[in-house]
C-alpha cells in the first residue's frame, strides 16, 4: 500500500498550518508508458498526531461572512477558543482590530500568534500583532491542545498563519466592501428620531474596505523568465471608517457656583479655608478665587444652559492600511528561498476645542513591520532543513492637541513643566479634566531558529533551535506634568468644588514620567519523534528545553524586595527594596531559570480501519513567556 500525504499549502516547512491526512492505496503494476493517478476522499477524523488542532483552510477563510474583514474571527470556530474580554491584554498602544482569544480557559496572553513561521506577537502584552486581510491568506491553523515539543513561548494555544505564494500563472483579484448605515438595520433598542417619531436612529456607520491581490511568476521579458522558479506575491487593503460623532454628556459647575454661591449646592455649612470663619449663606466672596480656576471656569468649560449638564459631539475616524509582498525563489531543485514584508499602519486624527477641554480625542498611529526570510533545504527524499529569521516592530506614539497652556501659565508656580502640556483635574461632584499622556511605546522582537525533519523508517523526527532578543522603549510623561485632586474630605471648605474654587487642592500628583527600555533574551532547543507503532497506532514522543531568561532595564528601573536590607545604590531609598547594581541583585531582578525542562507525550489510534473513528491523549509541561508590560 502507499501512504499518502497532503502537503502543505506553504514552502516553508515549519510554517505549515495543513494537517496530515493519510489514506492507504492498493497500487497495480503497470507498463511503463501509463500514470497511475491516486484520488480519494480523505477523512476529516485526525488519527495521526495526538495533538488537537483544526485548520481553517482557504475556502472558509474567504467565503465565511467576516465582519471588518478580520480573518481571526474564525478563530472562534474552534471548541474551545473564545475571544479574551478581560482587561490587560490590549491597551491604548494596541493595534486596533486585533483579536486575542483565550483557549479552552486560559489567560488571553498566553497564546502564540505565528505568521509564516515567524513570531507575531506584542509582547509588551502578548496580544497578537495584525494579521493580513483574509484575501492575502492561504489558510490557518489553531493548536488547542498538546501541541508537540516543537512550540514553546506560551501555554494557552498556538495560533500559526501561512500567506499565499505565487504560482506559474498570474492572478489577481480586486474588491471594495461597502457597509453604510443606510443599508444597516436599526438596533432594537435604538430611540426614534426626533423628527419622525416611526423612525429609529441609525447607527451612521460609513465603512468602506478595498484593495486587490496579484501574484504569478517573475517575468523580465527576454531578461528572465522566472516560470517554475521565481514568483512573486502582493497584497493592498485600504480601510475607512466614518461613523456618527458621538454624543458625550459630562457635569461641569452651575452658572450660580462660578459666581461662588453653593447656597444650592450643598446644605453644608462651607468654611473659608483662609480664616476658618463660615461663608454666609455658603457664598464665597470674589477675594478668595484662585485666579487660576477663575480663568479655567471663564475661559476652559462651558456654562451649562440648565442645571449642571452639557453636551457635545465627539468625531471618531479611523482609516488603516495594509500591504504584502512575498517572493520565492528556488535556487536549485532542491533549495527554495522565500521573503515576505508585510506592514499595517492605521491612524485617528486628534481634536481638543480650546474653548471645552472635556471635547478632546487622543491622536494616535499605529505601526506594524513584520519580515520573514526562510531558506528550505532538501538533502534526499527524507531529510528537510529549514532555515527562519523574522522580526517585527510595533509602534503606538499617543500625539495629544496641546491646551494653549501650560500651569505655569495659567499662574500655577514651582511645578515643572515638560514640552506636552497635559491639564489633569478629578474634582469629586464634577467630571474630571485630562487633556492625555503624550507617548510612545516601541517593540522590536528578532527571531532566528532551524528545524531538521528526517524521515527513518516509522519514525518522523523533527529537532532544532531557537534564538532571539527583543526590546520594548517607552516614552510617557505619564504623572510629568502633575495632577491634581480635589475631595469633600480635605477639609478645606468642606465641598471639593469649592475647593477648587478657591485653589486649594486636597492631593497633588507628580512623577518623572514613565521612561523603560525593556531588553530580553530567548532561546529554546527541541526533539520530537513521531513514531508509526503500527498502521493505526502512533505514538509522539518530544523534550523542549526552554530556559527563561529575565526581562532587563538598561536604565536599571527594576525593583527587589528584600526584607531588612538597605540599598547600596540608592541610599536613600526605603529599607526593604534592592536595585540592579546592588550586591546580589542580577540585571532582571532574580536569576536565569534553567531547568524549564518540557516533556510532550501524545498517543493516537484509529479505532477502525477506515479511520473514522480514534482515540488521542497526551501529556505535557508547558511555559508561559510573561509579557514585558
Amino acid at each position: 500500500f502507499l501512504m499518502i500525504r497532503r502537503p502543505p499549502r506553504s514552502t516553508p516547512s515549519n510554517s505549515s498550518a495543513a494537517s496530515d491526512v493519510y489514506k492507504r492505496q492498493v497500487l497495480q503494476v503497470g507498463e511503463v508508458s501509463e500514470s497511475i493517478t491516486v484520488t480519494g476522499a480523505t477523512v476529516a477524523v485526525d488519527a495521526t498526531s495526538g495533538t488537537l488542532k483544526t485548520v481553517i483552510d482557504q475556502r472558509r477563510v474567504e467565503d465565511l461572512p467576516l465582519n471588518g474583514r478580520n480573518p481571526t474571527q474564525l478563530m472562534r470556530l474552534v471548541a474551545g477558543v473564545g475571544v479574551y474580554a478581560g482587561s490587560g491584554v490590549t491597551s491604548g498602544t494596541t493595534y486596533p482590530g486585533v483579536t486575542p482569544v483565550s483557549v479552552n480557559g486560559s489567560r488571553g496572553n498566553a497564546t502564540n500568534y505565528i505568521l509564516d513561521g515567524g513570531n507575531n506577537n506584542d509582547h509588551y502584552s502578548n496580544a497578537p500583532n495584525p494579521m493580513p486581510n483574509p484575501d492575502a491568506l492561504a489558510e490557518f491553523s489553531v493548536q488547542t491542545n498538546n501541541f508537540s515539543a516543537e512550540f514553546g513561548r506560551n501555554a494557552g494555544g498556538v495560533v500559526n498563519a501561512v500567506t499565499k505564494s505565487g504560482t506559474n500563472e498570474l492572478h489577481g483579484s480586486a474588491f471594495w466592501y461597502i457597509r453604510h448605515h443606510s443599508l444597516n438595520a436599526a438596533n432594537f433598542f435604538a430611540p426614534y428620531e426626533e423628527d419622525d417619531p416611526t423612525k429609529k436612529v441609525g447607527d451612521g456607520l460609513k465603512r468602506n474596505q478595498f484593495g486587490a491581490t496579484i501574484g504569478g511568476p517573475l517575468w523580465l521579458g527576454s531578461l528572465y523568465d522566472g516560470r517554475d522558479r521565481t514568483f512573486w506575491f502582493f497584497s493592498y487593503q485600504g480601510t475607512l471608517l466614518r461613523r456618527t460623532p458621538t454624543t458625550r454628556f459630562v457635569n461641569v459647575f452651575t452658572e450660580a457656583e462660578r459666581n461662588g454661591d453653593f447656597s444650592e449646592t450643598t446644605t453644608k455649612q462651607l468654611v473659608s479655608p483662609f480664616t476658618g470663619e463660615p461663608y454666609p449663606n455658603n457664598q464665597i466672596p470674589e477675594s478668595d478665587w484662585s485666579p487660576v480656576s477663575k480663568y479655567i471656569l471663564d475661559n476652559l468649560i462651558p456654562i451649562p444652559t440648565d442645571g449642571r449638564q452639557i453636551s457635545f459631539t465627539t468625531v471618531q475616524n479611523n482609516d488603516d492600511n495594509q500591504i504584502l509582498v512575498k517572493g520565492d525563489h528556488n535556487i536549485t531543485d532542491n533549495n527554495l528561498l522565500t521573503g515576505r514584508y508585510f506592514r499595517s499602519w492605521a491612524s485617528q486624527p486628534g481634536f481638543l476645542d480650546q474653548k471645552n477641554i472635556y471635547n478632546t480625542v487622543t491622536q494616535r498611529e499605529w505601526k506594524n513591520w513584520s519580515v520573514v526570510v526562510t531558506d528550505t533545504h532538501t538533502f534526499g527524499a527524507t531529510l528537510v532543513n529549514n532555515a527562519l529569521f523574522s522580526f517585527n516592530r510595533t509602534e503606538g506614539p499617543s500625539i495629544q492637541i496641546y491646551p494653549e497652556k501650560n500651569y505655569n501659565d495659567l499662574g500655577i508656580q514651582g511645578i515643572h513643566q515638560d514640552c506636552c502640556p497635559q491639564y489633569y483635574f478629578s474634582i469629586q461632584g464634577v467630571s474630571g479634566i485630562n487633556t492625555g499622556d503624550t507617548n510612545n511605546f516601541i517593540r522590536d522582537e528578532w527571531q532566528a531558529n532551524n528545524t531538521v525533519r528526517w524521515t527513518k523508517g516509522r519514525h518522523q523526527l523533527s529537532f532544532g533551535g531557537e534564538g532571539g532578543k527583543g526590546l520594548g522603549d517607552i516614552v510617557n510623561n505619564y504623572y510629568a506634568n502633575g495632577r491634581f485632586y480635589f475631595r469633600d474630605s480635605a477639609n478645606w471648605t468642606g465641598n471639593a468644588m469649592a475647593d477648587f474654587l478657591v485653589g486649594k487642592f486636597s492631593e497633588f500628583r507628580q512623577g518623572i514620567g514613565e521612561f523603560k527600555e525593556t531588553r530580553f533574551d530567548t532561546f529554546s532547543l527541541f526533539i520530537h519523534d513521531s513514531f508509526k507503532v503500527t498502521n493505526r497506532f502512533t505514538l509522539d514522543m518530544g523534550l523542549r528545553w526552554e530556559p527563561y531568561f529575565p526581562y532587563w532595564d538598561k536604565l536599571g528601573k527594576l525593583a527587589v524586595w528584600r526584607p531588612g536590607e538597605k540599598s547600596q545604590r540608592f541610599i536613600n531609598a526605603p529599607t526593604n527594596i534592592l536595585y540592579p547594581g546592588d550586591p546580589d541583585v542580577p540585571p532582571g531582578g532574580y536569576e536565569t531559570l534553567w531547568n524549564n525542562f518540557a516533556p510532550r507525550l501524545g498517543i493516537a489510534y484509529a479505532l477502525t480501519e477506515d479511520g473514522k473513528t480514534s482515540i488521542r491523549a497526551g501529556y505535557g509541561i508547558f511555559y508561559d513567556h510573561p509579557n514585558t508590560i
